[in-house]
């Protein structure tokens, strides 16, 4: 700085001095040294100038916040060297104030300025507001100006050399990480924030719809998947950056997903207010109008749909009735319903090359003699009618029945008799039995007597277990419309008639039960008629002399027609089935919930959709 040069630095600011002039405003003290140094005899002096010139004088660095308040005046040392008393000046509107300068908390004097203290100088009187503080080092021949301040009129201020940049933050860059990727649902999961870059802020996408702001998120996902994460970091600055990991997480399906190539399942959960007991190895009816899910995604033809247990592995014996465009008609094997517990079951679908999965005659077990569903057309080619049991017990159409006469009925299809001509015989022989159970829905408007629905007396003297409508015969025991089960020869029925019909044109489902053991004679009390899943009252009905058990049938069985008097049922007819057991009243009950209103019976969950 060359001399004379006022060195004012911006207003408020306290610059650096550049070490190469005099301050003009500086005191006496400075002019003095000055003068001086040139006043020494001039041929010596100028040898020494000339070939043994100084050093440059030193200029301390510093950093400083001066204050001015109510004329009290502080000098915080913020950065820089650190300044020995004797080696430097305080001037205040040019007069050297050093000597009243203390250090601010100090016990003693004070020989040393380093970076934190504060040095304050308060003049005991204050006619005038100071504009001016320099802070002026020196070696004692020679002086330069380290820092100076410019006080606005009575106004408080902190003055601080124009600081250095920072060096310019790093750049911020997310990244995280988890400490499980994968698991079955729901999975919680643990994310730790390994960013750089100094974040400040987070915000996290899970994949699923949640979210979180804080550093190190815990999420649980409910459901299976696989989920995309995101983190997107913020520094203080507002720089950003985002880390998306595609596929980070995966949730696999709970239950277990039977195998990869199903894509799709839901879940049926079997109410247990519509169970009676406790009952094994139970066919359950799925009657589904129109499932939107499987149309889409099950095969035209049904072969891909399964059934699970709950665990989601176990398969199910089921057979299909019917499948088209998403209506479904099965029956499916279920191990244990119970009145205590819902029971789940599970469908799957959507594997386009899956070959038939049907299990027919795994459905019906042992105890089942024959099961006819009575879908197919009574015109086709004999047997038309199929026995869905392994025993194969097929029925053909007899009399005048056509294709018209395979119509809409309780459960699917079912076949119309006319009560003239129709019927269906089997070559199913009722053959030594010790418990039989004869089951059928019916829907009938007959007032006529003994109209049967199923029996096995042939021509002759066999001895049929027959479920009929309108008593035992002609001018017998019984009412038109009433229910029948007994034992049907020749001049002999023994047995029992329900005092309730069901000849009103409505859907019934009507129950023949009797067991007795072998050697026993047949008794009106050991048979029992159930209707719409309860006991019936019923009158008991003996003609003849009583055979013993166990009892045989005579050429085959036939459904809606009595041989010897050669009498035909007027009825449409579903679902007929012969078991060589007793079925119990629970279970007569939950049989007659599950077919009578599917819908109710169970519920049915959500599509789920998986990949492996």
């Amino acid at each position: 700085m060359k001399p004379g040069h006022t060195g004012k630095t911006d207003r408020h600011h306290a610059g650096r001095s550049d070490g190469t002039g005099h301050q003009a405003a500086v005191s006496e003290l400075i002019g003095a040294i000055v003068l001086t140094a040139v006043i020494v005899a001039g041929v010596s002096i100028v040898g020494v100038v000339l070939w043994s010139q100084p050093p440059p004088l030193k200029v301390p660095s510093l950093t400083a916040l001066i204050s001015n308040q109510s004329c009290r005046i502080g000098i915080y040392h913020d950065g820089g060297d650190v300044l020995d008393r004797q080696a430097f000046r305080i001037f205040v509107d040019g007069a050297d104030q050093t000597a009243n300068f203390q250090k601010k908390g100090a016990t003693s004097p004070w020989t040393m300025w380093v970076n934190g203290d504060t040095l304050e100088y308060a003049p005991s009187t204050c006619p005038q507001t100071p504009q001016r503080v320099d802070i002026v080092s020196n070696d004692g021949t020679r002086a330069a100006v380290i820092a100076t301040a410019f006080f606005g009129s009575y106004q408080p201020l902190g003055l601080t050399p124009t600081p250095t940049p920072p060096p310019p933050a790093p750049p911020v860059v997310a990244d995280f990480t988890s400490n499980t990727t994968s698991g079955t649902a729901p999975l919680a999961v643990q994310f730790n924030d390994t960013s750089t870059g100094l974040p400040v802020s987070w915000s996290w996408s899970f994949g699923d719809g949640g979210i979180s702001n804080v550093q190190n998120a815990s999420y649980t996902y409910q459901t299976h998947g696989r989920y995309p994460v995101s983190l997107t970091v913020t520094n203080a600055s507002g720089g950003s950056n985002t880390m998306i990991k595609t596929d980070y997480i995966t949730a696999t399906p709970s239950p277990s997903w039977y195998s990869c190539s199903w894509s799709y399942r839901k879940n049926i959960t079997i109410q247990h207010s519509q169970v009676s007991g406790t009952q094994s190895n139970f066919p359950v009816l799925i009657s589904l109008g129109s499932d939107p899910d499987l149309a889409a995604h099950a095969r035209s033809d049904g072969y891909d749909i399964l059934f699970t247990s709950s665990d989601g592995t176990t398969k199910l014996s089921h057979e299909i009735e019917k499948y088209a465009s998403g209506a479904l008609v099965a029956w499916v094997k279920v191990p244990t319903v119970t009145s205590s517990a819902d029971t789940t079951i599970i469908m799957y679908y959507g594997y386009a090359g899956s070959p038939n999965q049907q299990d027919k005659n795994g459905v019906w077990d042992a105890n089942y003699n024959a099961v006819w569903h009575l879908t197919e057309d009574p015109s086709g080619a004999a047997p038309q009618m199929l026995d869905s049991t392994s025993n194969a017990y097929h029925g053909t159409s007899a009399g005048t029945m056509t294709t018209s006469d395979q119509v809409t009925a309780k459960v699917n299809g079912g076949l119309d008799f006319d009560g003239s001509d129709d019927y269906l015989s089997t070559n199913y022989v009722q053959n030594g039995v010790t418990a039989y159970t004869i089951e059928a829905w019916i829907k009938t408007s007959t007032t006529s007597m003994q109209r049967v629905i199923v029996h096995d007396r042939g021509s002759g003297a066999g001895r049929s277990l027959t479920l009929s409508i309108g008593g035992t015969y002609p001018g017998g025991p019984g009412v038109a419309g009433g229910v029948g089960y007994g034992v049907d020869s020749d001049s002999i029925y023994i047995g029992r008639y329900s005092t309730t019909t069901v000849n009103n044109n409505n859907w019934h489902h009507l129950v023949g039960v009797w067991t007795a053991p072998a050697g026993t004679a047949i008794a009106p009390a050991q048979f029992s008629i159930y209707i719409d899943g309860t006991a019936a009252a019923t009158t008991d009905a003996t003609v003849g002399t009583a055979p013993l058990s166990p009892l045989t049938g005579l050429g085959g069985t036939l459904i809606g027609r009595h041989s010897p008097w050669n009498t035909y049922l007027l009825s449409i007819i579903d679902e007929v089935r012969i078991s060589n057991t007793v079925r119990t009243a629970d279970w007569i009950a939950t049989e007659y919930n599950n077919q009578n209103s599917p819908s109710t019976f169970y519920s049915l969950g959500s599509q789920q959709q998986w990949t492996c």
